[in-house]
């Protein structure tokens, strides 16, 4: 089982990494270490540990969540550009379905000239 400061070192050196390459960090990227995330914070939180340890990771942890407001700024960002894409192809939808046809296709046509 790794230490404390292993694992807030570990959650410390992938944050950091992230955050390089954030700007152009895709949906599928945040997925990803949002999950290995999980898994270290779980397990962080289940290592036995004095509340003194605990005390001397607390300046590193700080740091770590002053990384999340970025992250979570990419993420509202993803978000707003697939809304923005879904709103997109429901308008073409809209638009589209003005121009099928409402009638059967089978049915006839007379046209009178006057």
């Amino acid at each position: 089982m790794h230490s404390l400061d292993d694992l807030v070192a570990q959650l410390e050196s992938m944050t950091a990494a992230l955050t390089v390459h954030l700007s152009t960090a895709s949906a599928d990227d945040l997925a990803g270490f949002v999950q290995q995330r999980d898994e270290l914070i779980h397990s962080i939180n289940a290592a036995n540990s004095s509340p003194g340890e605990r005390a001397l990771l607390k300046p590193r942890v700080d740091k770590i969540l002053r990384w999340d407001e970025l992250i979570i700024a990419r993420m509202a960002q993803l978000k707003e550009e697939a809304q923005a894409g879904m709103n997109k192809m429901n308008q073409g939808r809209v638009q589209r379905g003005a121009y099928e046809a409402a009638y059967t296709p089978d049915s006839v046509f007379f046209d009178r000239k006057k």
